[in-house]
C-alpha cells in the first residue's frame, strides 16, 4: 500500500512539475513575442522615418532645381 501511495504522489508531483515547466515555457515564448514584436515596431517606424526624410529631401531638391531655373530661358523649364 505504501508503495502506491508513493507512487501516485509521484506522478501528481511530475504532474505539477510539467504544469510549471509547461507555464514557463508559455512565459518565455510570451517575453520573446513581446520583443519581437517591439523590434518589429522599431524598425517600421525607422523605415518611416526614412522614406519622410527622403521626400523631404526630393522636395528640397526640386525645390531648388526650380528656383535656379526660374527666369533663365537658356535653361529647360525656366521662364522667359
Amino acid at each position: 500500500m505504501r508503495t502506491a501511495a508513493n507512487a501516485r504522489e509521484g506522478r501528481m508531483a511530475s504532474a505539477f512539475e510539467r504544469a510549471a515547466d509547461c507555464v514557463r515555457l508559455l512565459a518565455w515564448a510570451a517575453m520573446a513575442g513581446g520583443y519581437g514584436l517591439m523590434l518589429w515596431a522599431l524598425s517600421e517606424s525607422a523605415y518611416a522615418d526614412g522614406r519622410t526624410a527622403a521626400r523631404r529631401v526630393t522636395a528640397a531638391a526640386a525645390a531648388q532645381a526650380a528656383h535656379e531655373t526660374a527666369g533663365h530661358p537658356e535653361r529647360p523649364g525656366g521662364r522667359p
